[in-house]
């Protein structure tokens, strides 16, 4: 029996290796994107749930439900945790809770941002910088350029979003 060769071992590529290659890269690039779609929208949907159900209690109660993230979040990760493995901590289910704050009506134009990029946008405390960093840098990433480090981009977006409103280059969160 022969041993497989690894790709450095492996014949120079041809235009058959290369169109199956170009196919393959493709296919894994669009099953990331939907699989990160498709969890964020699910992240969304967890938090509009969370709040909900806090509201509901509100509602029922009279007053803001005391300790809602202190007893009703751990005991929902824990069991979550169970069922899909790690991922559901209460810090991360408060996570979703805030993204849907947030981020009320989740734009189809985002689409193409990752869980990171939202959870760094929510650190930025103004609606209107927030929206208008979630749509350029949804340009972005459909135009393919790489997304700024995110350790840093709060600082920057508050930055810019301030140079450039009081220059009144935006308004409602919309460039001019």
């Amino acid at each position: 029996m022969t041993d497989l060769l690894t790709p450095s071992q492996a014949p120079a590529s041809g235009p058959l290796h290369q169109a199956i290659r170009d196919i393959l890269l493709v296919a894994r690039k669009q099953v990331r994107q939907t699989v990160n779609e498709t969890m964020v929208q699910a992240y969304w949907y967890v938090g509009q749930l969370i709040v909900e159900d806090e509201q509901g209690g509100a509602v029922r109660f009279g007053s803001v439900r005391a300790g809602y993230g202190k007893h009703v979040l751990p005991e929902l990760a824990k069991r979550l945790s169970v069922e899909f493995g790690k991922g559901f901590s209460a810090q991360s289910l408060w996570n979703h809770r805030q993204f849907y704050l947030e981020f009320p009506n989740l734009s189809a134009a985002w689409r193409d941002l990752h869980w990171s990029h939202f959870k760094t946008l929510m650190c930025v405390k103004e609606q209107n910088a927030r929206t208008w960093c979630a749509n350029g840098q949804s340009r972005l990433e459909r135009s393919g350029a790489r997304p700024t480090n995110w350790n840093s981009v709060e600082s920057q977006i508050s930055t810019a979003f301030r140079r450039i409103r009081s220059s009144d280059g935006v308004a409602n969160g919309k460039m001019k």
